[in-house]
């Protein structure tokens, strides 16, 4: 039982790990530029949509083409 506990507490950990490193590193970027060049966001906090935004931002970086945000 011990066994079973400690090993899904450390799956737990590590996935958590992955997901704040995986934030950080692909939506970090996108949210300094976003909180220089774009109006205040008056909604409350979506991680889904800052993905999704994050994902928009890199995409008319490569393609050139300006950017629809959520």
């Amino acid at each position: 039982m011990a066994l079973i506990l400690a090993v899904s507490l450390s799956l737990y950990l590590v996935v958590m790990a992955v997901l704040v490193t995986a934030y950080l590193l692909f939506c970090g970027p996108y949210l300094w530029w976003a909180c220089a060049h774009l109006p205040k966001d008056r909604r409350p906090f979506s991680m889904g949509r800052d993905f999704h935004n994050a994902w928009r931002f890199y995409r008319s970086r490569l393609t050139g083409k300006p950017p629809v945000f959520l």
